[in-house]
């Protein structure tokens, strides 16, 4: 019980590109973060290749502001998560042992 793992069907809903398959029941919690924050990285990309698009007049406003949510709300998803897990720490930090 000394690696972290979390369930899969626990995952956030904005990473569905994850590599894990159905049968796998845990993933290691440091391929998680780094695979969200691999995502939203990516994400980020997109919504300014969108935006480049926009301006090429090759993509319409619709198609770039979804990319610009997604973007958005996996930054935002991310951002908590780091905040919680910094909580998290804090209160460990202060326990006694």
């Amino acid at each position: 019980m000394n690696d972290i793992a979390i369930q899969s069907d626990q995952m956030f809903p904005l990473f569905p590109e994850s590599k894990i398959s159905q049968n796998q029941k845990n993933v290691d919690f440091r391929k998680f973060i780094k695979d969200a924050i691999y995502r939203t990285d990516q994400r980020q990309k997109d919504a300014n290749i969108a935006i480049q698009k926009m301006m090429n007049g090759d993509a319409g406003i619709h198609e770039t502001m979804l990319e610009l949510s997604k973007a958005e709300i996996s930054l935002k998803v991310l951002n908590q998560f780091r905040t919680k897990a910094m909580e998290s720490y804090k209160q460990i930090m202060q326990m006694t042992f």
